[in-house]
C-alpha cells in the first residue's frame, strides 16, 4: 500500500511538472515577449556588428522611442474612447512615426547597416508568419 501512495505521488508530481512546462512554453510562444531596450540593442549589436558607442546610442534611442510610443498609445486610447476610430488616420500616424524612428536609427548606424537591419527584420517577419501558418 505504501508503494502505491509513492507511485501515485510521483505520477501526480510528474503530471503537474509537465503541465507547468507546457503552460510556460505556450505563454512564450503565444504572446510576444517584450524585450527591454538594452536587450534589443544588444541583439542588434550582435546582428549588425555595431561598435560599443553605436550600441549605447541605439539603446538610448530605443528608451526614448519606447517612452514616446507608450505616450502615443495612451493618447490614442484616450482620444478614441467612445468615438469611432479612424483606422486610416492611425495607420498614417504609425507609418510617419516608424519612418522617423528609422531615420533616427540610420543616423546612428549608417545606411549600409540600416539596409542590413531592414533585411533582417523582414526575415524575422517571414519566420513569424511561417510559425503562425504551422500552428
Amino acid at each position: 500500500m505504501n508503494s502505491m501512495k509513492k507511485y501515485l505521488m510521483l505520477t501526480l508530481a510528474l503530471f503537474f511538472s509537465m503541465q507547468m512546462l507546457v503552460t510556460a512554453q505556450n505563454q512564450r510562444n503565444g504572446q510576444r515577449v517584450q524585450q527591454t531596450p538594452k536587450e534589443r540593442a544588444e541583439r542588434m549589436a550582435k546582428q549588425l556588428e555595431l561598435t560599443p558607442e553605436q550600441q549605447t546610442q541605439v539603446e538610448a534611442l530605443f528608451v526614448k522611442q519606447d517612452a514616446e510610443r507608450t505616450k502615443w498609445r495612451e493618447e490614442t486610447r484616450a482620444n478614441s474612447q467612445g468615438a469611432g476610430v479612424d483606422r486610416e488616420k492611425m495607420r498614417a500616424q504609425f507609418d510617419e512615426r516608424r519612418k522617423a524612428e528609422n531615420e533616427a536609427l540610420e543616423k546612428i548606424i549608417g545606411k549600409e547597416k540600416m539596409e542590413k537591419y531592414l533585411k533582417w527584420l523582414e526575415e524575422l517577419r517571414q519566420q513569424r508568419q511561417q510559425n503562425r501558418n504551422q500552428n
